[in-house]
């Protein structure tokens, strides 16, 4: 009843207004059937949909379309492939959308273009199920809003990337173990405003790396596992003096190629985890007064070495694991430093 005299004094606006608030009913309720986890704005309207899978209903996705604030998708890991995306195009609001180990294809990533307020596409081949390669980024460059692109353990190569160039505005870009080798850093380059680059498990070199110093505002660095890589390498690294976050887990790399890091002034954060850094090495750290997260785990690093580490009077978090280090070093280390 109170609907209904809602509806005489309110006329076609209420009639709108009472229709959309029964979608949206419906809308929760084909979401709570499909088991999706929900996160609510100050007005209580949805704004992130995360789908559990590995099945996704068709009604799930139909009802997105009626959440008018849906910001965020998350969908990693479900069955949702070409034809699923397409009901994904009435989504104008969607600023993040992650398809990460979704069987989908290049010719499904077509059915995205309508999403012109994307800011971040999260893709990844790591099960195997997604087969989106260099055919497939002339559709994601038609995303112009871009800031996040993750391609991690796709076919993507530099022939891919240089279709990318209309993302002018890409802050982010993950591409490990891809196809990428020295030739596509070159056009990685080319984005001016890159600030967190993974380039883990690739075939990149120094050579490759001396491209990124026209990144003037790159912040963050992960070249862990890229086995091409040797102490000479690092030189251009340490020219990257923006540089916040660099990632060298299982590179091989030894003391000589620390030494080449000791300009990066602005490092917070430090992973040297199964590098081949000694007690000499660590000599290199001695400026990084911003350091405040070091990993020597897995190195040939001991309790002679600790002293140069006693001066970061901003290191907190200091993984020793599997080192020479013994209880007493890592003990008399912690004491001198005052955030430890």
């Amino acid at each position: 009843v109170g609907a209904a005299y809602a509806l005489l004094l309110g006329g076609l606006p209420a009639l709108v207004a009472l229709a959309a608030e029964a979608d949206g009913l419906a809308a929760l309720a084909a979401l709570q059937r499909a088991e999706a986890a929900i996160k609510l704005d100050a007005d209580g309207l949805v704004v992130e949909a995360r789908f559990k899978g590995p099945k996704v209903e068709r009604d799930g996705l139909t009802a997105l379309a009626s959440l008018p604030r849906l910001r965020s998708l998350v969908l990693a890991g479900c069955d949702v492939n070409d034809e699923a995306l397409a009901l994904l195009a009435p989504l104008s609001t969607l600023r993040n959308l992650d398809l990460r180990d979704c069987p989908v294809t290049n010719a499904g990533l077509a059915r995205l273009a309508g999403l012109e307020h994307l800011a971040a596409l999260r893709l990844s081949g790591k099960s195997g199920v997604t087969q989106v390669d260099d055919g497939g980024m002339e559709h994601v460059a038609r995303l112009m809003g871009l800031r996040t692109l993750m391609l991690d353990h796709l076919w993507v190569s530099e022939a891919g990337l240089v279709k990318l160039a209309p993302l002018a505005d890409l802050e982010e870009m993950t591409l490990a173990q891809t196809l990428v080798r020295d030739d596509a850093l070159a056009v990685v380059a080319t984005f001016p405003r890159l600030r967190r680059l993974r380039l883990a498990k690739t075939a990149v070199t120094g050579a490759g790396l001396a491209q990124l110093g026209k990144l003037s505002r790159l912040e963050d660095l992960d070249i862990s596992e890229a086995t091409a890589l040797d102490d000479a390498a690092l030189e251009p690294v340490g020219r990257l003096l923006t540089l916040r976050k660099l990632n060298l887990w299982r590179a091989p790399v030894g003391d000589t190629g620390a030494l080449h890091l000791a300009g990066l002034v602005n490092l917070e954060w430090l992973n040297l985890d199964n590098t081949l850094v000694t007690d000499a090495g660590l000599a290199a750290l001695g400026r990084m007064q911003k350091l405040s997260f070091l990993h020597l785990g897995s190195t040939a690093v001991s309790n002679a070495g600790l002293d140069r580490l006693a001066g970061l009077a901003a290191l907190r978090d200091v993984s020793l694991t599997r080192t020479a280090v013994d209880a007493a070093g890592a003990a008399a280390l912690q004491s001198r430093l005052p955030e430890a």
